[in-house]
């Protein structure tokens, strides 16, 4: 009556029958933490006015937002989304008051052009933290606008580590 370990680890799958136990997912154990989405914090610009500027150095934008990580080891996926991007622009990604990524630009010229970017920040803190889009523009005027299609968002998603 007594089975071994050692005779289960030689048990080959073809000489089990019949009805086995039902487990639950609470009985699976030592499985890995990391990966799971454990916040998603969002702002969307809510209406077709444009979001512009003839500055040449970068200016803070309306496009911001403030995500509390709930670890330090979290990190922080931003995704950043612009409807129409007119002119010869430049954006920055700030965490607080301090740059963290060049999210893009060039001269667009007259051509309305859909513009999107990501970027992943481990800001090692469970304070709130908060990242604001910085917007330049090199000649003339420029601007930033949701359009028919799509919006100017900015996301930030806490992923577990």
């Amino acid at each position: 009556g007594t089975i071994a370990n050692a005779d289960i680890a030689d048990l080959a799958a073809s000489k089990l029958t019949g009805a086995l136990p039902a487990i639950s997912g609470a009985s699976l154990t030592n499985l890995p933490g990391g990966g799971k989405i454990l916040q998603v914090v969002s702002y969307i610009l809510d209406d077709s006015s444009a979001i512009s500027t003839s500055s040449s150095s970068l200016v803070s934008t309306s496009v911001t937002l403030n995500i509390t990580p709930a670890a330090t080891s979290s990190k922080i996926l931003i995704l950043f989304n612009v409807g129409e991007c007119y002119g010869a622009s430049d954006w920055s990604l700030y965490r607080g008051s301090s740059a963290i990524s060049s999210m893009g630009g060039g001269n667009l010229g007259a051509i309305a052009r859909t513009i999107t970017s990501n970027y992943i920040d481990s800001p090692s803190s469970t304070s709130a933290v908060t990242y604001t889009i910085y917007h330049k523009s090199s000649t003339g005027a420029a601007y930033l606008k949701n359009n028919t299609a799509n919006t100017v968002s900015l996301i930030a998603m806490e992923i577990g580590a």
